[in-house]
């Protein structure tokens, strides 16, 4: 099964987003080295949506509990992230999906929500079976539709950003008709006494 679990890793694609109702100074400060730069907001439902009516290889599939290989080339799942404590307890061995959804505690700050696209196909046999001899050479990325339009509620501009950036943010959704709200982060603001 460990053969099996690293190359089902090498035919999984992985999008990672923050789960927060409010901005993340913390986030800012890890995934932007520089102050000019944007976080989409979005929910679940929004995300869900957003892929399902996009023409995809494969449908979302929301319980990633489910190790059931069906009928399909490819599949996406979605789930919150479980952080745990890897010297007291283990990843659950009967569903393939158990890694992707497991990190350390001490990534607990990430707050992580996944979705994860699986090529099934190059791991299957065409009698059904799983290829334990199968070279799983993947490329870097794996490209998935999306409705734009409806993935992305709004819009943050980084906090130390200059007014130019925000501006031609505002100037680029305008020439291509796109109607999102932008707004400029306000973890630079000075607080109200």
């Amino acid at each position: 099964m460990s053969v099996m679990a690293k190359k089902f890793r090498k035919t999984t694609y992985l999008n990672c987003w923050h789960i927060n109702t409010h901005e993340s100074a913390a986030m800012w400060d890890l995934y932007l080295p520089a102050d000019k730069g944007i976080a989409i907001r979005s929910t679940v439902g929004r995300f869900r949506e957003a892929i399902n009516e996009s023409d995809n290889d494969a449908k979302i599939e929301i319980d990633t509990d489910d190790d059931e290989v069906e009928e399909l080339d490819a599949i996406m799942k979605i789930g919150k992230v479980n952080y745990i404590d890897y010297s007291s307890k283990l990843i659950p061995e009967s569903n393939s999906f158990a890694p992707l959804y497991h990190k350390r505690k001490s990534y607990e700050h990430e707050n992580e929500f996944r979705a994860s696209f699986s090529k099934f196909g190059d791991m299957l046999e065409l009698q059904g079976g799983l290829r334990p001899d199968a070279d799983f050479a993947t490329a870097p990325g794996h490209n998935v539709e999306v409705d734009l339009s409806k993935l992305i509620e709004s819009v943050y501009v980084a906090p130390s950003a200059p007014n130019w950036f925000f501006e031609v943010l505002e100037s680029v959704t305008d020439r291509y008709d796109i109607d999102i709200q932008i707004q400029q982060s306000d973890l630079d603001d000075d607080p109200v006494f």
